[in-house]
């Protein structure tokens, strides 16, 4: 397979993360302007995220550098360890499960992956663990109770709502 070739299909696989994404944030920016031909997610969304015309949209990227610094490193989270390399494939049970245990132990003590509000990373991930956690048994729900938390708050969180295309049924203690 050629250079370009998989430089099209990574590009595919970010377009309806950056679309969202900028949809939320009321950004209306072309993506051949946003220029993310090498398939770098975090550069692409932190560049919607920036030019948010919505209030909330701005904070998305932090409001500290420590935040900023936190945020980046869930996205490479997310784009390490948890996004396919193409839009049709899924990741191994195995990495899901590794994933989700490092999440569900960050996340013990808060509500949000950084800060005290709903960040770029939160959103990310979010949208890239949904359809493994509507899929998901009860059993391994509750097994990452934590995650599952943090799952209820974003997808309650109102301004995520329209973008949410289907519910995740979670454990009710939580």
């Amino acid at each position: 397979q050629s250079k370009m070739a998989t430089e099209i299909e990574q590009l595919d696989n970010i377009c309806w993360e950056i679309e969202l994404l900028a949809e939320l944030c009321g950004t209306n920016i072309s993506l051949d302007k946003i220029g993310y031909a090498a398939g770098s997610l975090l550069a692409s969304s932190w560049y919607v995220a920036n030019r948010s015309t919505n209030p909330a949209g701005a904070k998305l990227c932090g409001t500290s550098l420590e935040e900023e610094v936190e945020i980046r490193e869930w996205v490479e989270f997310y784009c390490t360890r948890l996004r396919p390399s193409l839009p049709w494939q899924r990741i191994s049970k195995d990495c899901l499960h590794n994933a989700l245990e490092m999440l569900n132990s960050h996340l013990i003590m808060r509500i949000f992956l950084t800060g005290n509000s709903l960040s770029l990373a939160d959103i990310l991930l979010y949208y890239g663990l949904h359809t493994y956690l509507i899929e998901m048994s009860h059993g391994d729900k509750t097994k990452y109770i934590y995650v599952s938390r943090w799952i209820d708050q974003i997808q309650h969180y109102h301004e995520l709502k329209p973008f949410t295309w289907a519910w995740i049924s979670l454990p009710k203690a939580i």
